[in-house]
């Protein structure tokens, strides 16, 4: 599943090409998509996208003259393309380059027309992804869900250090709680915890001050260097650009994320990369290193 640095990329790649153009036509072509909602392609026919911003990993589109939100989420197999006329292509999300340059596909659900005739394809393989119409009252209620994220003003000390208070559970379900700290999966949660030298499964109650500092400091680190370098891919993230296929480049950044059997990077050849499951989840980390 894309997370935080991912979904941010595909934000940032979408928004000089998408922005203040009326959309005159939308094509579902998969209801399962829009969960059944009632009048959604009339919702949006004559609209205009005028911002899209992001909380963790979802999309908010800003809608005018209407004032409401198009929410996308992009959930495991989740695609946004961008085509012009010319067939110039960008976009990101989970990728098939057999395909990706043929527009529309097998797996495209959705297509927005703008006037000038080009077009955003929503594509996703598994029909996980959705896309969701919802004013401004129910937006603040979505983003009440989420926790403090990095990157944001409400990421600071005070409010992370006050997060592990009380808490019995493990640290690696406690990062990837998204009520706790928004954006992180599983990628970024066994980074973090490498960067700050604790073991993801130790338990929050059992950590010292200097350790939650230590974690503060990685979050803001390495999810900054992962946007900086477009996420990451391993196969299936891709990023398009003037109709080339580019990868997240963070994946040559990676510590302990699908590195098992590779030596340690800090400790050395002596001690390897361990992976084991955790969580409900793969979890990697080195066992000499992280306490």
């Amino acid at each position: 599943m894309p997370e935080l640095p991912e979904v941010e990329t595909v934000r940032r790649i979408l928004t000089p090409y998408v922005l203040n153009k009326k959309i005159i036509k939308v094509q579902i072509l998969a209801d399962k998509i829009i969960k059944g909602e009632k009048d959604f392609a009339q919702k949006i026919i004559g609209q205009s996208f005028t911002k899209i911003n992001r909380r963790g990993k979802l999309l908010i589109f800003q809608l005018f003259p209407s004032n409401l939100y198009l929410c996308a989420h992009l959930k495991m197999t989740g695609q946004l393309m961008y085509a012009n006329k010319n067939v110039f292509k960008v976009g990101g999300g989970h990728g098939d380059n057999r395909i990706d340059f043929h527009l529309p596909h097998q797996y495209t659900r959705a297509i927005f027309i703008f006037e000038d005739k080009s077009k955003l394809f929503f594509n996703d393989l598994r029909l996980f992804a959705y896309l969701k119409i919802v004013d401004k009252k129910i937006l603040e209620k979505i983003y009440s869900a989420y926790g403090i994220e990095p990157g944001l003003e409400n990421f600071n000390w005070n409010n992370f250090k006050n997060l592990f208070k009380k808490s019995q559970r493990s640290l690696k379900a406690f990062l990837l709680d998204q009520s706790k700290i928004a954006g992180l999966g599983n990628i970024y949660v066994d980074e973090i915890c490498y960067y700050a030298k604790i073991k993801p499964m130790r338990k929050i109650s059992d950590l010292s001050v200097t350790e939650i500092k230590r974690l503060y400091t990685a979050c803001k680190i390495i999810i900054a260097k992962a946007i900086d370098h477009c996420g990451t891919t391993f196969q299936h993230f891709k990023i398009m650009e003037n109709g080339k296929v580019k990868k997240g480049g963070f994946f040559n950044y990676l510590q302990v994320f699908r590195q098992e059997g590779k030596a340690c990077k800090r400790c050395g050849s002596k001690y390897l990369i361990k992976k084991i499951k955790f969580a409900g989840r793969g979890t990697h980390f080195c066992d000499h290193c992280q306490a």
